[in-house]
């Protein structure tokens, strides 16, 4: 089922999520550990704001350094808009 990460606005796959949280009885998937490391910061802000908060934002979802996830694992060119 595709799912989109609450952090980066990023479509995945459910079954493929790098991580998946829980929050107020609900399950959020992400592309990576380090999304769900920052939707465990606070929560709050990124169930209220679901995909939204991510498509605002521009460049790779770790860190602005795209290029080091090109061309390896899960992350090579994924387009995502964190």
């Amino acid at each position: 089922m595709k799912v989109t990460d609450p952090v980066c606005g990023m479509e995945i796959d459910s079954d493929a999520a790098g991580a998946i949280e829980e929050y107020e009885g609900r399950r959020y998937h992400f592309c990576s550990a380090q999304c769900g490391e920052t939707f465990k910061a606070d929560p709050a802000k990124y169930a209220a704001a679901g995909a939204q908060a991510g498509a605002e934002k521009s460049g790779c979802c770790h860190h602005g350094e795209r290029s080091a996830h090109q061309g390896h694992g899960r992350h090579g060119g994924h387009g995502c808009r964190h």
